[in-house]
């Protein structure tokens, strides 16, 4: 399933991973590829790109597009899947961070690691380095990782979630785990 270790360098695109000069203008740009009309989104049919706005009520139009998937998700090959959670997750994340611009921004985990103290580098090291955790959103005190609710709308349910988690927003508490 897609609970194993996944190399997140076989789905970031390689502009991404290699040229980092503002990692806040690259994951935006992931996050527009959601609202645009495409074959390359599975499943495009199901979303309702003109609702698609990066406001916090247009994450209930990705939740349900991540319903329809999942639903839908046998018919998905795993790199389909992947472009699933790192559109959505993207999106997410932008969403985010368009509440406050001057507060949240996305950095690496890499990154993240470095600016964490003790406890958070040991959350860190608890997830590990995957598709989830490549992308992070940071506000000073918290890290928010938006990549992987996507991917825990496709786990089983009554799959636990980490004990350190918090709801970000009272709206966001169906797709935001920090």
């Amino acid at each position: 399933m897609l609970l194993t270790p996944i190399n997140p360098k076989n789905y970031i695109p390689t502009f991404i991973l290699f040229n980092m000069v503002s990692v806040n203008e690259q994951l935006r740009c992931m996050g527009l590829l959601l609202t645009q009309k495409d074959n390359e989104t599975p499943f495009s049919n199901f979303l309702k790109c003109d609702k698609l706005n990066f406001s916090v009520e247009s994450l209930n139009y990705v939740d349900d597009y991540l319903d329809m998937v999942r639903k839908n998700k046998k018919k998905l090959n795993n790199d389909q899947l992947m472009k699933v959670i790192i559109r959505c997750g993207t999106y997410l994340g932008e969403v985010i961070r368009k509440a406050n611009p001057k507060k949240f921004k996305w950095v690496t985990y890499e990154q993240a690691y470095k600016i964490s103290k003790k406890e958070g580098k040991e959350f860190l090291d608890y997830l590990g380095r995957d598709l989830t955790t490549s992308f992070i959103i940071y506000d000073s005190k918290n890290l928010t990782f938006p990549l992987a609710k996507p991917l825990h709308s496709f786990s089983p349910k009554n799959t636990s979630i980490p004990s350190r988690t918090k709801i970000f927003n009272q709206k966001l508490c169906k797709l935001c785990i920090i």
